[in-house]
């Protein structure tokens, strides 16, 4: 599904994407245009990462805290697990 580029205007996404859709057959006017409307009203929405994209996020971050703690640099392993601890209360809405 096309999105907004960098620098483009409301009018040139609406307009591209209503041609990409209408040459593909998909939905009738009224959809495709519904649609390029919410893709562009909602274009500088952050996209939530995959809860697997944030388990790889917080397993790499142990595993540096980890390292710091067998180097002996317990301040730096107590900050990244402190770091991991509200990563995975924001993006999970639970508690380690």
């Amino acid at each position: 599904m096309p999105r907004p580029q960098k620098g483009q205007t409301k009018e040139e996404f609406i307009g591209s994407y209503m041609s990409a859709r209408n040459r593909e057959g998909k939905h009738d006017q009224k959809q495709n245009a519904a649609i390029a409307y919410s893709i562009w009203r909602n274009r500088n929405k952050k996209k939530k990462k995959s809860e697997s994209d944030i388990h790889r996020e917080l397993l790499a971050l142990d595993l540096v805290a980890s390292e710091f703690e067998k180097e002996g640099n317990l301040d730096a392993g107590k900050i990244i697990t402190e770091a991991m601890k509200k990563i995975a209360e924001n993006d999970f809405g639970r508690h380690l």
